[in-house]
């Protein structure tokens, strides 16, 4: 009987991993965001030990764009997938569909 259970208890631990396995597959597809359309934000950031003010301007930004203006106006980052994926988690902006932008 507790050999029978030492399997069983294997075979657990296999489904888990495949459910993990999968679930990453499905988050990874996720990521596969190109576009996001935002609303006006700010937030406090820590840079050089200093808080600075950085703002998102409304709007709609893609990977490679430039985003959170700084108070002297430059950039603060360049956007990729990840970010954008944030972006839609932050509940400051929705991901835009490939048919919306007209993109092929």
């Amino acid at each position: 009987m507790l050999k029978n259970s030492i399997i069983l208890n294997e075979n657990w631990w296999v489904l888990l991993i495949l459910i993990i396995i999968s679930c990453n597959k499905v988050e990874n597809e996720e990521l596969e965001v190109m576009c996001v359309e935002c609303i006006e934000h700010q937030y406090s950031q820590i840079y050089n030990e200093e808080s600075i003010q950085l703002t998102l301007d409304e709007g709609i930004y893609c990977v490679n764009d430039s985003a959170w203006t700084m108070t002297n106006n430059s950039y603060w980052t360049i956007l990729d997938q990840e970010l954008l994926y944030e972006m839609i988690l932050s509940g400051y902006c929705s991901s835009l569909e490939s048919d919306t932008l007209n993109i092929d």
